[in-house]
């Protein structure tokens, strides 16, 4: 496996990570496991909360805290925002722009946000597709049916 060689060696995507990336898909906590040197490898880290969103609860704060790598990964998942950095996970203009890229994502933000009528409001005329996740009673809101016709409108 290419954590055996001299450490100078780049990390290679080989069948070794195969194994291990299945391990960690059956169970997030398996990534603690993992050689320090793997947990600290963005590819590595990267492909892991592809495959399971709760890896990012176990990993570095350089990677929860890295606003282009949890972004791109909420693009590809929304339940990624339940793991990120308690900073990012707090900052409302972050959370906006992650539920902007994937709708789905006002699932996983927090209380605060999802129960401020203005913060969805704004989430549904950045995105008509936060309608889908939205609370019942944001799906009654005269102002958040306007603004999903208002986006049709702009069609």
């Amino acid at each position: 496996m290419w954590f055996d060689e001299p450490p100078s060696a780049e990390p290679k995507f080989d069948d070794g990570w195969e194994e291990l990336l299945k391990e960690i898909e059956r169970d997030s906590g398996k990534f603690l496991t993992m050689p320090q040197k793997l947990k600290q490898d963005s590819s590595f880290v990267g492909r892991c909360v592809d495959i399971n969103a709760r890896v990012l609860k176990y990993t570095d704060d350089s990677f929860k805290n890295n606003i282009a790598f949890v972004m791109e990964k909420i693009i590809k998942n929304a339940k990624v925002l339940l793991y990120v950095g308690d900073k990012l996970s707090g900052d409302g203009w972050f959370v906006r722009d992650a539920i902007t890229f994937n709708g789905e994502a006002i699932k996983y933000a927090r209380r605060e946000f999802r129960e401020d009528k203005e913060f969805v409001l704004d989430c549904v005329k950045r995105n008509v597709k936060v309608f889908d996740w939205l609370d019942k009673k944001y799906k009654k809101d005269s102002d958040v049916n306007a603004a999903v016709f208002d986006w049709f409108v702009r069609l």
